[in-house]
């Protein structure tokens, strides 16, 4: 292939997380060559293989889904609200999953995944839900008695389990996406609302 004279930081990245999805023990080498540049070229932009992977599969950035559960609850029914942010969060874990089960794979810690942050990306997401959980509990939306911690953690392990289910066992995960995300809405929703409230 011949070599292109520009290639975006985007491109690389993709191709780069691309390959390592396929395959963890993919060489930059290869990388490199499928969009027609230089291994030299490729360090010269990310230095280290380390940090190309880093910068690949963004494990740094904090969920997206903090946005919205920051500015929340609103003024919709509760399902709704949660069948938003648990759409969000399904989809977070379905694509992240994979890429922390690559890099924890190659030895890289969760130190240098998350970086110095004072507090990592997955911190401030269950802290991010758990205040959405207690701003819900004081709009009389979600039962005062229950633990605002647990609700967030108990949301987020629905989906990161199955996250990893999903990508240990493939096609045997049980029910489509859209379904899943449903009925876990659903069991929530059963047991969160006010006590004596029908």
């Amino acid at each position: 292939m011949a070599r292109r004279t520009t290639v975006s930081d985007e491109e690389i990245l993709a191709a780069a997380r691309d390959a390592w999805l396929d395959d963890p023990r993919a060489s930059t080498a290869a990388i490199a060559r499928s969009v027609g540049l230089s291994e030299a070229a490729i360090f010269k932009r990310f230095r280290t293989k380390v940090r190309l992977m880093l910068r690949a599969f963004g494990v740094h950035h904090g969920p997206p889904w903090v946005a919205l559960v920051a500015s929340g609850p609103d003024d919709r029914p509760l399902q709704v609200q949660l069948d938003e942010i648990a759409t969000e969060v399904d989809s977070f874990f379905r694509r992240m999953v994979p890429r922390i089960a690559v890099l924890k794979g190659l030895g890289i810690s969760p130190e240098a995944m998350f970086g110095d942050d004072e507090e990592p990306p997955p911190v401030v997401g269950f802290r991010a839900l758990r205040d959405w959980f207690e701003r819900a509990q004081t709009q009389g939306l979600v039962d005062p008695a229950l633990d605002a911690g647990s609700l967030a953690l108990a949301l987020i392990g629905a989906f990161q389990g199955r996250a990893f289910w999903r990508h240990m066992f493939h096609d045997r995960v049980p029910t489509d996406d859209r379904h899943y995300v449903a009925h876990v809405v659903d069991v929530f929703c059963s047991g969160l609302g006010p006590r004596g409230a029908s």
